[in-house]
């Protein structure tokens, strides 16, 4: 697990890939502190999806950042696919309110692809909960078209086969992307060990940093 100062740091690399007037999303916003964030960094003239499964979170969200007007609220989970049902244990989410059915078994929650939610974004940050790589599957119109840099929080040793982490690094190295942390000065690329939060990077987003003196081999 990242100690609370080295993901605190990793976090302030957003603002040197972000600029104002960017369209941004946040996948997983729980109570909306990475959207208030990314509100403020993208300005008046950006905008952020902010996307939300749980309801007693997006109720939160709703109360905290629904009347910011360069904010979007969107209530579901993101997947690879449409309209496909999955099921939260109970026992996880005992304070949960269900948007959908309650089952013996949990709280199903419908999803959607982020491709079918949006045209584009520059910046998108997943907090998915092991689901990483479904985010991602449904995500490739978007890599391809718009070739956003990433934040995304990752379970498990980037470099150990089989991993959720390795997976989602393999999936991202088909489109051209390696994965990097942020030590609050500069970039550097990671190729193994626990990172929680870790940027993935095009080349022309290195090629950018590299301008700013902020990527370091």
């Amino acid at each position: 697990m990242t100690r609370p100062l080295e993901s605190a740091l990793s976090v302030t690399g957003i603002e040197h890939l972000v600029s104002g007037g960017d369209r941004v999303i946040d996948v997983g916003a729980s109570t909306g502190l990475f959207t208030l964030y990314l509100a403020h960094v993208v300005g008046p003239a950006g905008r952020v999806t902010s996307i939300e499964g749980i309801p007693e979170n997006f109720d939160i969200l709703a109360e905290s950042v629904g009347g910011i007007g360069n904010v979007e609220l969107i209530h579901c989970d993101i997947s690879d696919r449409d309209d496909f049902s999955f099921e939260i244990p109970v026992h996880l989410h005992e304070n949960t309110r269900a948007a959908g059915a309650v089952t013996p078994r949990g709280i199903k929650l419908g999803t959607r692809k982020l491709d079918s939610l949006s045209s584009g974004a520059s910046f998108i940050r997943v907090d998915a909960e092991g689901r990483e790589l479904e985010c991602l599957r449904g995500a490739q119109g978007i890599i391809e078209q718009s070739r956003p840099s990433w934040l995304i929080e990752l379970w498990g040793d980037i470099g150990q086969d089989g991993s959720g982490a390795h997976e989602v690094v393999r999936f991202m190295e088909r489109f051209g992307y390696r994965a990097h942390t942020f030590d609050g000065t500069y970039f550097r690329p990671r190729t193994s060990g626990s990172a929680l939060d870790c940027y993935f990077l095009a080349p022309a987003h290195q090629a950018a940093l590299e301008r700013q003196s902020r990527f370091h081999i």
